[in-house]
């Protein structure tokens, strides 16, 4: 697992000290708008880790009502882009999710209140994306 120490660019490094010491001082929403505002600029800086084009967030159900299921080689490998994307965009379930618009990708709130664990949860995340990110340029 990677630590803040671990981060050398000067920019992500300083966002992630900074959300370390909202966590440290109890303003988890402000940590956390730190932490989502840091990711969307990680998105920026890489965007290998946007979506892959023309990727659902939700597959949609079969005229059955059940789950599709991947056909042939190309249903696997799009299932197997979904599946590498998810496990580097933001956690999906929480009180913030980030939505891909016109624009670029957005930090959309579900509620104002973030506990201490989800934005642990998240600081762990972030962290861990920016070592990532790190890694792959060098």
């Amino acid at each position: 697992m990677a630590n803040v120490t671990d981060i050398q660019d000067p920019a992500f490094r300083a966002a992630l000290e900074a959300a370390e010491k909202l966590i440290d001082d109890g303003d988890y929403k402000a940590a956390s708008t730190k932490m989502v505002d840091t990711f969307i600029q990680l998105v920026g800086a890489h965007p290998e880790l946007m979506p892959p084009v023309g990727m659902q967030e939700v597959q949609p159900l079969d005229p059955s009502g059940q789950p599709r299921i991947a056909e042939g080689v190309s249903g696997l490998a799009n299932q197997e882009a979904m599946r590498k994307w998810r496990a580097n965009w933001w956690p999906g379930t929480g009180t913030i999710s980030v939505v891909v618009k016109e624009n670029g990708p957005q930090a959309v709130w579900a509620k104002d209140r973030v506990s201490l664990s989800e934005t642990l949860a998240y600081f762990e995340f972030l962290v861990q994306q920016v070592a990532n990110a790190q890694k792959s340029l060098a």
